[in-house]
């Protein structure tokens, strides 16, 4: 509703940080469903099958809700970015699951708060406090921790799981832009998954092999948890700067190390337990700079439907 009060500085940040805790347990049981799919497709009829599945709500659901006007913005350029970052970041993402565990896999998409700041600072302008380091170098040892057993047997799988980082940086600060300039969220998702469908459709065709049921059961709920994961980041940036939510991205990892144990029945080191213990510290800490976030941001109205 238009006349919605606007919350204050603080219980936006708090508020974004949930959403970013919520979809990183979503994008987390979407990797395992998709780990546990790509032993019987492709990777590229993964990454086809999650834009799929979250294109069949979003697209229709917009286009009824905004009708011509849909695909319509200013900032078309940056939302195609957008989009393409998205695709390219789940495309590696998934790879990198396929041949590597699912904790590794997310550890690596969570070296974007390395990337993060630097980008902050150069194409969005927004300063970090110098205390975050710290906090950043935290949850960075941790995940050095965590990986230490395994890097003797360096993988293309790892090297898929970097660029996922990286270009998970990417989306943030773009969707955290998108956000600043008020671009409707619902139009942000429309050019993701429409973008994700039309970029991946050729090569799932071309590496198709019929799944069974069990297999388009698990592809189907991956794509509905990476649906929810999704929208969860995009309005999360609405509620906060990047630098602060994108260490909390962390909590991937938790999530990810609880689903081996749970599902997979795999149990990590104690030296991998002690980084992931860090990795939770860091993210906890994130949470105090809630209070202190640059106060001069254009201030974001959670009210979509005014847009």
């Amino acid at each position: 509703m238009c006349g919605q009060m606007e919350m204050p500085d603080t219980e936006r940040s708090l508020f974004g940080a949930g959403l970013i805790v919520v979809a990183s347990a979503f994008f987390a049981t979407s990797g395992l469903l998709i780990q546990l799919s790509s032993k019987e497709v492709s990777s590229w009829t993964t990454v086809f099958a999650g834009f799929l599945v979250g294109g069949l709500f979003v697209i229709p659901f917009v286009l009824v809700r905004r009708g011509a006007s849909a695909f319509a913005s200013p900032n078309v350029l940056m939302l195609v970015a957008r989009g393409g970052a998205a695709v390219a970041q789940i495309g590696v993402l998934f790879k990198a699951i396929a041949s590597i565990s699912l904790l590794e896999a997310m550890l690596f998409r969570e070296t974007a708060p390395l990337w993060v700041p630097i980008f902050s600072l150069l194409f969005l302008g927004e300063s970090m406090p110098r205390r975050i380091w710290p906090t950043l170098l935290c949850g960075f040892t941790g995940v050095a921790l965590v990986l230490h057993p395994n890097l003797t047997a360096l993988n293309t799988g790892y090297l898929f799981g970097l660029a996922a980082g990286i270009l998970f940086a990417v989306q943030i600060m773009l969707t955290r832009r998108l956000n600043q300039l008020h671009e409707p969220q619902d139009r942000i998702l429309l050019y993701i998954y429409l973008i994700g469908i039309v970029g991946t459709i050729i090569p799932a065709a071309q590496t198709y092999v019929r799944p069974d049921f069990v297999t388009v059961e698990r592809l189907t709920f991956a794509g509905l948890f990476l649906l929810g994961s999704t929208t969860f980041i995009v309005k999360a940036m609405g509620h906060a700067p990047a630098w602060l939510l994108a260490p909390l991205g962390y909590s991937a990892v938790v999530f990810s190390a609880l689903l081996d144990w749970l599902v997979l029945d795999k149990l990590p080191g104690m030296v991998s337990s002690a980084g992931i213990m860090l990795v939770i510290v860091s993210g906890i800490l994130t949470m105090r700079f809630a209070p202190h976030q640059g106060h001069g941001e254009t201030a974001m109205i959670a009210k979509e439907g005014c847009t």
